[in-house]
């Protein structure tokens, strides 16, 4: 069994920066974050041992969802503008060291993971997904699954569709529905007003999704039924916004993102031209890996 690793590129960065204290070369560029970065990136493929692997980014072009919702992740912060500044150098370093790098104008990333996920979905593969952000639950089945990431104390976790349905109490199929009644604070998605957790994971598991739920407005109470009545547009318009895009005009040939290509001296080259000298070892160890994980299935407590 073949491992498609994809790595949720935007959201490393931010992990990358706040995991590392402030770092900079003595010119004075910041580089804790591309310390960070690739050491949690090193650090996965030397585990992981994928067949293929790429790097997922956002772009800063405005996407169809803020099209559709002015407001829509309208509620986070700026990052820190050292944060920032180290993206382009982290992008130079997987582009130059064939590390896969993709990102399209307009599109999220999590478009892009969802488009090679599904387009690349076999029996014969298993994809994983380095992930925090839970809109990706929606693509698990029992070939996909997310590593949701963890610290020091607790590991990185692995999201498989009964670890779903134990937390959640429904399918990953579901999250889309859950997320029209609920919303989604982290995107600024304000769901149906009044509808709260415990109520929309009831109503999901009830009736199914939304369009269930809409079927059997004369079985709810009169409160409920009135809230969904006024909120029903936004309520599908949250469930739209959640939902993944499968089809971003990307190539999703497979072997355009083989590792067999990585180059592994111009990372360390670039990295220690950012006086980061600290990840030599742990490169020269994945340069050296020669035995795939997908061909000891002992050695692998993910699949």
């Amino acid at each position: 069994m073949q491992k498609f690793l994809i790595i949720d590129g935007t959201a490393l960065v931010f992990r990358g920066f706040y995991a590392v204290p402030k770092l900079t070369t003595p010119s004075g560029q910041a580089t804790n974050a591309i310390l960070g970065y690739f050491t949690i990136l090193i650090n996965l493929l030397i585990e992981q041992k994928p067949d293929y692997f790429t790097v997922c980014f956002d772009r800063p072009e405005e996407t169809q969802r803020k099209k559709d919702f002015a407001d829509y992740k309208a509620t986070r912060v700026k990052a820190p503008d050292e944060l920032y500044s180290q993206i382009q150098p982290i992008k130079d370093i997987l582009t130059q060291g064939k590390l896969n790098l993709l990102e399209l104008a307009g599109t999220e990333a999590d478009d892009l993971i969802a488009t090679l996920a599904k387009n690349n979905k076999s029996s014969e593969l298993n994809t994983l997904i380095y992930s925090s952000d839970l809109d990706l639950l929606q693509l698990v089945d029992e070939n996909i699954k997310v590593l949701k990431p963890g610290n020091s104390k607790i590991g990185n976790k692995i999201i498989d569709t009964t670890y779903i349905l134990g937390k959640y109490g429904f399918s990953p199929l579901q999250i889309q529905d859950y997320k029209g009644l609920h919303g989604d604070s982290s995107d600024n998605l304000p769901g149906v007003k009044g509808i709260g957790e415990k109520t929309a994971t009831k109503l999901i598991q009830e009736y199914g999704s939304l369009d269930g739920i809409y079927q059997n407005l004369d079985k709810l109470t009169d409160n409920i039924r009135q809230k969904l009545i006024t909120d029903k547009d936004q309520a599908y318009m949250c469930k739209q916004l959640a939902t993944l895009q499968h089809d971003c005009p990307i190539n999703c040939n497979l072997e355009n993102y083989s590792t067999s290509n990585i180059d592994y001296s111009k990372i360390q080259e670039m990295l220690e031209q950012l006086y980061i000298n600290k990840l030599g070892y742990k490169i020269d160890k994945l340069k050296n890996l020669n035995t795939p994980v997908n061909n000891n299935p002992q050695q692998s407590s993910l699949f």
